[in-house]
């Protein structure tokens, strides 16, 4: 007599219901909701914030996804969310990585989709980019921010082509010199983060020297 084997199928709920009939829906037929923090292997993979695919981590650097799941970097910042329970909602469990690697199986089919199976390489180490102030009136013209940055805030962009902060990176500093005093603070970014007329602006450090020594006191 043969054992039976129960299978348990996790899906991440973070899309929206879809509004047109017929348009595929994120929820489970039946089953029921999982206890917070119960599935710490479940995780999120995003584009620009927005849940995109749910994936399983089979190792400390490795996620574990579908093939079709490939998200194209160019269209924005992709990460890897660790400890969610609710989107969008985030707390101290919550660890997000960057994507280093897409390993598809190297026999999917796209069209039948057979091997639709792809490992995540995530990269769990402190990532730094090489970046440039912008002239602040250039950013600030009609076929960039149209007037949206202000005296206290500062544009920069990677000095790498198609490098750039992204949304994951907002709160994170701005330094330079070999001091690495910090000059800013990532505030926003595009929808877009490789936009290159909506480059990431910081807000400006100096410009709050007085009210930061005053409330360290």
């Amino acid at each position: 007599m043969k054992a039976d084997r129960k299978l348990l199928f996790l899906v991440l709920l973070f899309l929206p219901i879809g509004k047109a009939a017929g348009q595929l829906q994120s929820l489970i037929i039946g089953g029921c909701v999982a206890l917070p923090h119960s599935r710490p292997y479940m995780v999120s993979i995003q584009l620009n914030g927005t849940h995109s695919c749910g994936g399983t981590l089979v190792h400390k650097r490795w996620v574990l996804t579908a093939a079709h799941c490939y998200l194209n970097s160019s269209k924005g910042c992709i990460s890897v969310v660790v400890g969610l329970h609710r989107q969008p909602v985030r707390n101290a469990r919550v660890q997000v990585f960057t994507v280093a690697e897409f390993v598809r199986h190297p026999s999917y089919n796209s069209e039948t989709m057979v091997h639709d199976i792809m490992l995540l390489k995530c990269s769990p180490v402190l990532r730094e980019l090489d970046v440039k102030v912008m002239d602040s009136r250039m950013c600030n013209n009609s076929r960039y921010w149209h007037g949206e940055v202000t005296g206290t805030m500062m544009c920069i962009e990677g000095l790498e082509k198609g490098s750039a902060p992204c949304k994951g990176d907002s709160g994170g500093p701005v330094v330079c010199g070999k001091k690495a005093e910090v000059a800013g603070v990532l505030s926003f970014t595009g929808k877009s983060c490789v936009d290159v007329f909506k480059p990431a602006v910081a807000t400006a450090v100096f410009k709050y020297k007085k009210w930061i020594k005053k409330n360290l006191l």
